[in-house]
């Protein structure tokens, strides 16, 4: 019975370990990977979600668009609208991402703050650890 217990453990704190490896491991990851996804404004309404075939939809109060991106470098974000939207053309935006937040410095000095939606925490009881 305790070398069960303590073979439990054992497996519990690998799998911690894992966890903790992997987690660490998509904090570096490179700007295209870590922009991919689902973002919500913050103190504001606005979701972005950006796809791996360079494209990202933006739904806010003003309409729903659809418009290519791509990354020069790691401090840039250049977005091509097209069709009515194509007004605003090919704009290049400052950003600054991170596992769970998105800074984008738009045209005309505005800054928008995202926050990674669907964002999921693991929570572990002591008790698990006694």
């Amino acid at each position: 019975m305790h070398s069960l217990r303590i073979a439990a453990r054992f497996a519990l704190m690998t799998t911690l370990a894992l966890l903790l490896v992997a987690t660490t491991a998509s904090c570096h990851r490179d700007p295209k990977s870590a922009i991919l996804g689902k973002w919500k404004q913050i103190g504001g309404n606005e979701t972005l979600q950006f796809f791996p075939d360079g494209t990202f939809a933006i739904n806010s109060a003003a309409g729903n668009y659809v418009a290519k991106y791509s990354l020069p470098d790691g401090e840039h974000l250049r977005v091509e609208f097209s069709g009515f939207e194509a007004v605003g053309g090919i704009q290049l935006w400052g950003m600054k991402v991170s596992s769970d937040s998105l800074t984008l410095m738009l045209p005309e000095d505005k800054t928008a703050t995202y926050q990674r939606a669907h964002s999921v925490r693991l929570t572990i009881s002591s008790r698990w650890l006694a």
